[in-house]
């Protein structure tokens, strides 16, 4: 097996933990996720890493089109809601529509806000609900999170009370694309608010 090269890497605290929480649920160290993560990513772009004599590496370029087409692209898609918080310290839900625009699979894996102390992914179950480390974003598909169905945003221990009307800011991280800071709009109802929304 050919040395493994070391070298220090500095990352965005927020890309390091959602990379840390795919390599648990992928049951990897994160070293491990961090090298798979640039294998893929390298293989969108036509760029073939390969084990070469006496465990030299081989990089072969098959095909790059020097564009970022290729590359997954997500941006907002439809309404970015939450509910109205009468008060702090307390659990609300969010809900909006992403769309990747481009030809490579992403993951949505991470969700901050200074509104709240933390934002988590929750599924809904026949027993309740659970948390998800990350949502699939389909090339050139749409990851809709809306009111009634499976998946929805929850923010936790919100720091303080926001009205209808009101925005709130949310930072969306993905495996690829670029993170996103969308305005989530208060709302007093999420599915009519959604709906009015999304005419």
């Amino acid at each position: 097996m050919a040395e493994r090269k070391s070298f220090a890497l500095r990352l965005d605290p927020d890309l390091y933990n959602a990379v840390a929480r795919l390599a648990s649920a992928d049951l990897r160290s994160v070293n491990a996720e961090i090298e798979y993560l640039l294998r893929e990513a390298l293989r969108t772009r036509g760029v073939r890493v390969e084990a070469g004599a006496e465990g030299a590496s081989v990089v072969e370029v098959t095909q790059h089109t020097g564009t970022s087409a290729t590359l997954a692209s997500v941006a907002l898609a439809g309404p970015a809601i939450v509910r109205a918080a009468s008060s702090a310290d307390i659990e609300v839900a969010g809900y909006v529509r992403l769309c990747n625009h481009g030809a490579t699979p992403d993951r949505l894996v991470a969700l901050r806000s200074e509104c709240a102390e933390a934002v988590q992914i929750h599924a809904a179950t026949q027993g309740g609900t659970r948390v998800l480390s990350s949502l699939d974003i389909p090339a050139g598909g749409v990851l809709e999170i809306a009111p009634g169905g499976p998946h929805y945003l929850l923010l936790l221990g919100v720091r303080r009370a926001f009205a209808p009307g009101e925005t709130v800011k949310i930072r969306l991280s993905f495996a690829l694309a670029p993170p996103l800071e969308l305005d989530f709009l208060a709302v007093g109802d999420s599915g009519e608010s959604w709906e009015a929304l999304d005419r």
